[in-house]
């Protein structure tokens, strides 16, 4: 319950929720019992929690003041609460208020960094991202995991005013120019290219993504020009390498088909020679995934 968050929503809005879930149908379901532990099943002790860490004010993510950006705040750290999985936390489970919105890994598939740099750096624009936001498919790649239902469930029904105003709070007034995937070394291109990594990929992955990781369209997502292939932490990467995606459905009749996982087909070190060539070959980072990250992960 995203209460952090939602503290920050103005009275017309709580009555306007508060009434639209009075008048759905009740459900006839019993309670789950609370299975909480020795000493989170005490309620008090959130007392304790706020008087810490419960705050008024979320700072920004980016620099702006038109009107846009206004709302635009209000919708991404009030009403979409997207802070409480891309905000770092803290020990306690606080979030980190210094690096609002700056990448977290909640659970087994990380929140990226949604700063204005960080979309920057793995080549976001505004249209791109108001694609995204309101299709779930982007040139820059797919949602999945949670992001998925983020999209079809939320973000999909925003009016164009308000997905605009979203877009301006991300990126700031001022949007940072996206950069254009990192200059790789030759040398280290050439290795990827000759390497085992590449003799996995052309086995298990190039028949749907294409030898040049083209993909298709509505059907198998690109892996040039990805986005996930240009974060700094393969962790993504290496979840969707061993578990694979379902079918997915997406606004506007677009879907992709199953991408199978491979976790029964490639050893650790298998896995993480392909990772290098994805991420190397396509998003301009290092030959650094290890035997270890995968193993981590598998």
């Amino acid at each position: 319950m995203p209460y952090t968050s939602y503290r920050g929503m103005t009275r017309a809005d709580a009555d306007a929720i508060y009434a639209y879930v009075m008048q759905l149908r009740p459900m006839k379901v019993a309670n789950l019992r609370t299975e909480l532990g020795f000493p989170y099943n005490i309620r008090l002790g959130m007392m304790g929690w706020n008087l810490l860490f419960l705050t008024d004010t979320i700072p920004a993510a980016s620099t702006g003041s038109s009107a846009a950006w206004q709302r635009g705040r209000y919708l991404v750290d009030v009403l979409g609460h997207c802070g409480e999985c891309h905000t770092p936390r803290g020990i306690l489970g606080q979030m980190e208020l210094s690096q609002p919105l700056a990448g977290f890994a909640l659970g087994r598939v990380a929140a990226p960094d949604i700063t204005p740099a960080g979309l920057a750096s793995r080549g976001w624009m505004a249209a791109a991202l108001r694609t995204y936001l309101s299709r779930g498919i982007a040139s820059r790649g797919s949602a999945f995991s949670d992001m998925h239902q983020v999209i079809v469930l939320s973000t999909k029904n925003l009016t164009a005013e308000d997905s605009d105003a979203v877009v301006t709070y991300l990126l700031g007034d001022r949007p940072p120019p996206a950069a254009p995937l990192p200059a790789a070394d030759p040398a280290i291109l050439e290795a990827a290219a000759n390497g085992a990594g590449r003799t996995n990929y052309v086995a298990l992955c190039a028949g749907c993504h294409g030898l040049a990781g083209s993909g298709m369209p509505n059907t198998v997502v690109a892996l040039r020009n990805n986005s996930t292939l240009r974060l700094a932490d393969p962790r993504n990467l290496i979840v969707v390498m061993l578990d694979g995606i379902g079918p997915e459905n997406f606004p506007h009749r677009a879907s992709l088909q199953a991408m199978p996982g491979f976790a029964d087909k490639l050893s650790d070190q298998q896995a993480a020679e392909l990772a290098n060539y994805l991420r190397v070959t396509w998003g301009g980072q290092k030959s650094d995934v290890t035997v270890a990250a995968v193993r981590a992960l598998r």
